[in-house]
């Protein structure tokens, strides 16, 4: 998990609200919220808060396993469970101000990229290399006054964070991010076909006929969506070369492991501009979109 959610999860400690009044046959009723116990839940994926939520699941698994959000108790387990819920909050909030002093503010327009792993500092090298040519160069060839800054480095989880000026090239960004995301997921559907032909024990003759018209498949698909990509905007020479170039880089990084995603406090129409990258698998060309009346607008 990166520091912007470790950020964004923090947000919501808020909800560690423990409430204790009396009921009957000397007993109390504890209130605490399903929210509050499945923020406790989330909480406890944060390493420096791990062994805390561990235990306070385990302590109080009664309140835990149960929907309910009133739940009777002596007096001793209430004030028990307040104790430790009120210390979990006050750690939880020192995190929080941790967190929120070594991350720069998040803007709008913003875009985190996983990097895929690396060995070396070759391999980081050309990484960065291939991100300038996929977006900063790609950006600024579309729109020369715009800018890609740099916000942090997470370096404990190997996450970028960059944003652009304008609106306008952040849809161009979140297209790219789509296209090579629908070309990542044509690789695999290719490479599978591929692997059948093989299994099938054609003859080579006949084999290498189909891997050449499975590699046309490909490379018209990725023409196509640089073409998507291009062509609201005015043409200009070598542009289609550029883009081509950048979802390919793109997409391999994605099969490497990398993953990108909108800004954590993006609206939601921003968000949808974005892929999925947990279901890459269900993604759809925007132009299939665009062509297919039954998808409805992308």
């Amino acid at each position: 998990m990166r520091l912007r959610e470790y950020e964004k999860t923090l947000e919501q400690i808020e909800l560690l609200a423990v409430g204790i009044s009396p009921f009957q046959s000397g007993l109390v009723e504890v209130s605490f919220s399903n929210a509050a116990k499945t923020l406790v839940i989330e909480l406890g994926e944060l390493p420096p808060l791990a062994n805390e939520s561990r235990n306070i699941i385990s302590k109080f698994s009664h309140i835990f396993n149960i929907e309910t959000t009133k739940i009777p108790a002596t007096p001793s387990t209430g004030n028990e469970f307040n104790t430790a819920i009120n210390a979990f909050y006050t750690k939880a909030a020192m995190l929080q101000i941790l967190v929120k002093s070594v991350l720069p503010t998040e803007v709008e327009n913003s875009v985190a990229i996983k990097l895929p792993d690396l060995n070396d500092f070759d391999g980081l090298s050309n990484v960065i290399k291939n991100l300038n040519t996929i977006f900063q160069a790609l950006v600024l060839d579309f729109f020369p006054d715009d800018s890609v800054t740099i916000l942090s480095l997470d370096s404990g989880s190997k996450w970028i964070e960059f944003c652009v000026k304008t609106y306008v090239a952040y849809g161009l960004v979140a297209s790219i991010v789509w296209s090579a995301a629908v070309i990542y997921q044509k690789k695999i559907e290719i490479d599978q076909k591929l692997e059948g032909l093989k299994n099938l024990k054609i003859k080579n003759e006949s084999l290498q006929d189909f891997q050449s018209a499975l590699k046309k498949e490909l490379e018209e698909f990725i023409n196509s969506e640089a073409t998507a990509i291009e062509t609201p905007f005015e043409g200009k020479p070598e542009r289609h070369e550029r883009i081509t170039h950048s979802l390919k880089l793109l997409s391999e990084l994605m099969q490497n492991g990398a993953e990108v995603y909108p800004g954590l406090f993006a609206p939601v129409e921003v968000k949808e501009l974005f892929p999925d990258m947990k279901n890459i698998g269900l993604l759809e060309s925007k132009q299939k979109l665009l062509t297919d009346p039954s998808k409805g607008s992308p």
